[in-house]
């Protein structure tokens, strides 16, 4: 059963800074006047994980900046000619994706490229 949620002065919805929807979870957990919604302040923490190095050794699963970079590993070295590079990123985004199928589609883009 929900409960009515109640609004005081202090957790007055706020309209959070990057999609706009009305949440009053930014000041919970501490988190005074962030005014971000929660699917915006996972999405800022994964971002900000990335970009201060914490995915460098071991590429996260859902960081969309994780599988552009392996993306962009893979496409450089396709255009190199350096095969082996481009296997090594293939093999990292199939550990990302989790899927095989996925990672074989991607190869197949890429040998469009050398083609290409």
């Amino acid at each position: 059963m929900r409960t009515k949620q109640n609004f005081s002065r202090r957790n007055q919805p706020v309209a959070c800074r990057m999609c706009g929807k009305l949440t009053t979870w930014s000041d919970v957990n501490g988190f005074v006047g962030l005014a971000l919604c929660k699917p915006c302040f996972d999405a800022a923490t994964l971002e900000n994980g990335h970009f201060d190095g914490a995915h460098e050794v071991y590429p996260q699963r859902d960081c969309p900046h994780c599988i552009e970079k392996q993306k962009q590993q893979a496409r450089a070295a396709t255009l190199a000619g350096d095969y082996e590079r481009q296997g090594a990123a293939l093999r990292v985004l199939e550990q990302i994706w989790g899927d095989h199928a996925a990672a074989q589609a991607f190869y197949t883009e890429l040998e469009g490229l050398r083609r290409g």
